[in-house]
């Protein structure tokens, strides 16, 4: 049975007893009672590795069940992603994604009501895990447009790099494409933020997508 402490041992037993409470987990998979205790213990620890493990198991053994309960969970996510621990934010996001496309709409408000830059760049970055931009396409190209614009560094640059990671000149093996003529006004407004931090930071990504602009606009001279 899936317990708030089964979900403890994943994060900090060792061996045979961490070894049982992952079967235990994995023979719940798609249990409706344990995704409660797995969403509720989520919503309740104030541990970082416990919380990494909650959202683990959402995405690899409860996804049908958190896809169907998205209006619930989504906030619960969003707040997840701006934990200042990494795996955690990377789990948030990837369980954004499996919640479906009601996440896109999510993130682009939560970008335009954040106040903290960092948030802004947590949503930005969550963005570019999504396997529902296309049902969303031009809200979110409108959004990266705007947050392109952004009086904060650190929001331009990941503006210009969720951009880039989304875009035909970077195509995503296991992400459906976005329509390849819409990103072309973005292409422009990508390439000044790219020349800037390229002057300031030499930054060798900036460079990188500067190249890839220029080189798809001289093979597409009628573009």
């Amino acid at each position: 049975m899936v317990t708030a402490a089964l979900l403890h041992r994943l994060a900090y037993a060792d061996g045979p007893v961490r070894a049982q409470a992952f079967a235990d987990l994995a023979a719940a998979a798609g249990d409706p009672a344990a995704y409660q205790v797995v969403v509720q213990t989520l919503a309740t620890t104030p541990d970082d590795r416990v919380a990494f493990w909650c959202l683990d198991a959402l995405v690899k053994h409860f996804g049908p069940l958190l896809a169907a309960d998205a209006p619930r969970v989504i906030p619960l996510l969003l707040h997840q992603l701006v934990q200042p621990q990494a795996p955690v934010a990377d789990r948030a996001a990837w369980a954004l994604s499996t919640a479906g496309p009601a996440s896109v709409p999510a993130l682009l408000a939560a970008v335009h009501r954040a106040q903290d830059p960092a948030h802004r760049v947590a949503y930005l970055a969550a963005l570019r895990q999504s396997y529902h931009l296309p049902d969303h396409a031009p809200a979110v190209l409108a959004c990266l447009a705007e947050q392109l614009q952004d009086p904060f560094d650190d929001v331009r640059y990941w503006a210009m790099v969720v951009s880039m990671d989304v875009s035909p000149l970077r195509p995503a093996i296991h992400r459906p494409a976005l329509p390849a003529a819409a990103f072309e006004p973005l292409f422009r407004a990508v390439l000044p933020v790219a020349e800037e931090f390229i002057t300031r930071r030499q930054d060798e990504f900036a460079s990188r997508y500067r190249d890839l602009i220029l080189s798809h606009w001289h093979q597409d001279p009628n573009r």
